[in-house]
């Protein structure tokens, strides 16, 4: 049985803030709550980290931006220890909260790919 962590879940689809405790190491809990089969880790800076869904384009999903980058589906965020692991989140809703946006029901991004010569 793995610890729980505190953590924050983003739903776009309530358009809802709040805390969750989940498995620092337990990736079914991350997928139920997250309701996806396959996500991605994205580093948000100050050693937070977001788990979000991978195929989240390819679905269709509500969209929020979180600083200056859209994203889409349910999200989970924790902080990151110096091993690579989850533990818990040190921000708060309030503080999410004030650089999040929930774009509009409708709202699409094609996914794409990119890619760059090493020479």
């Amino acid at each position: 049985m793995s610890n729980k962590i505190k953590a924050i879940l983003i739903d776009p689809y309530d358009q809802s803030l709040s805390y969750i405790d989940i498995g620092e190491s337990n990736l079914d809990d991350y997928y139920k709550v997250m309701q996806c089969s396959c996500f991605a880790i994205v580093s948000l800076g100050g050693g937070v980290i977001m788990y979000v869904d991978d195929e989240g384009l390819l679905k269709d999903n509500m969209y929020f931006t979180l600083g200056t980058q859209n994203y889409c589906g349910r999200s989970i965020l924790v902080n990151e220890t110096e091993e690579g692991g989850s533990t818990d989140c040190m921000l708060t809703i309030e503080q999410v909260a004030e650089k999040l946006e929930w774009l509009p029901e409708g709202h699409r991004e094609e996914p794409f790919m990119k890619f760059i010569p090493l020479n």
